[in-house]
């Protein structure tokens, strides 16, 4: 009898011992399959990294490679530093002569020549119209035919009230009065005067329409410095009471106009003028409002300014402003400056 494993009997026919071989065939494969698997899968996975092996002994260097193909050029470098000039060249030969050169502005005009000799006396001129002993008007070109501008009645001269002789009555000439004086002009009598804004003006002859002198007659064409001790010192109107020695200078204290028409000494600071008070010899004088009476006019005495009526002097060294005129006083000198 067969021996009985897993507690089944091991029948002596051959259907129930084969299904026992059959039955341990399958186990072992089934062993076997699970181990293949087992092995596979260790196989496929990978383990951790090793640490890093010693550094072997390098091999000797291999031949010089084969030079590569030409590279391409690079972009172009940027300008170096401008370098120094050179020394100087020698000089070349003498150029050609140019073509001539346009004319340039017409120049200045010069001084006035010497007066010519006289000349001959032109032909007789048409008599006048009438004896003017018994006439108040004289009437000049309101009957002409010829065009000179326009001009009214044309009283010339007027025999008018208070005994005055008035020139261009009524201002019948519109475009004014020529006065023309080339050896020069004498104003004689007394104190002249000036209606309305007080103003003169002299024009220039070489530039016509110009004003040379263009302002109020108190503040003359001549514009001056009061001078003393010895030049080092000059009337300074912001010093003792408007009138005192300080050093000299450009600014309005020490700024002064002289006009030789009126006589008046005009300050620019005080817009006032020098005045006598009344007495030129003996009273201390004084910056007062311009009046153009002739206690505020002044001729020049030598390189000085004397007092209209008086025998003195301004004088920057005393306290009246003035003093006896003296040519060798140096603290009465004067310094004019033509202004025009």
């Amino acid at each position: 009898m067969m021996p009985s494993y897993y507690g089944n009997s091991v029948e002596s026919n051959g259907v129930s011992y084969t299904a026992f071989i059959f039955s341990m065939i399958l186990i072992i494969g089934a062993i076997v399959a699970i181990y293949l698997l087992f092995e596979n899968d260790i196989k496929t996975k990978s383990g951790t990294i090793g640490k890093t092996g010693s550094q072997g002994i390098p091999g000797e260097r291999g031949p010089q490679g084969k030079d590569g193909p030409q590279g391409k050029d690079g972009p172009q470098g940027k300008d170096g530093p401008q370098g120094k000039d050179g020394p100087q060249g020698e000089r070349g030969p003498q150029g050609e002569r140019g073509p001539q050169g346009k004319d340039g502005p017409q120049g200045k005009d010069g001084p006035q020549g010497e007066r010519g000799p006289q000349g001959k006396d032109g032909p007789q001129g048409i008599p006048g119209a009438g004896n003017y002993e018994s006439t108040t008007d004289f009437k000049l070109g309101n009957g002409l035919n010829i065009n000179r501008g326009a001009i009214g009645a044309g009283r010339a001269l007027v025999y008018d009230n208070n005994a005055i002789l008035t020139m261009n009555f009524n201002n019948d000439y519109t475009g004014g009065i020529r006065l023309n004086g080339e050896g020069g002009m004498l104003f004689r009598g007394g104190n002249p005067s000036f209606d309305n804004a007080d103003e003169l003006k002299l024009r220039s002859r070489n530039t016509p329409g110009v004003d040379i002198v263009n302002a109020n007659l108190f503040n003359g064409p001549y514009q001056l410095n009061l001078i003393g001790m010895d030049g080092n010192k000059c009337v300074d109107v912001g010093q003792n009471n408007g009138w005192g020695a300080f050093d000299c200078n450009t600014n309005d204290w020490q700024k002064f106009y002289y006009n030789p028409i009126t006589g008046a000494l005009f300050n620019k600071q005080k817009k006032q003028c020098l005045d006598t008070n009344g007495d030129p010899n003996s009273s201390n004088w004084k910056w007062n409002t311009c009046n153009n009476t002739k206690y505020q006019s002044f001729k020049r005495w030598n390189d000085n300014l004397q007092a209209y009526g008086g025998a003195d002097c301004a004088d920057v060294g005393n306290a009246k402003f003035h003093a006896g005129c003296g040519a060798n006083n140096n603290n009465q000198q004067v310094q004019f400056t033509y202004a025009g």
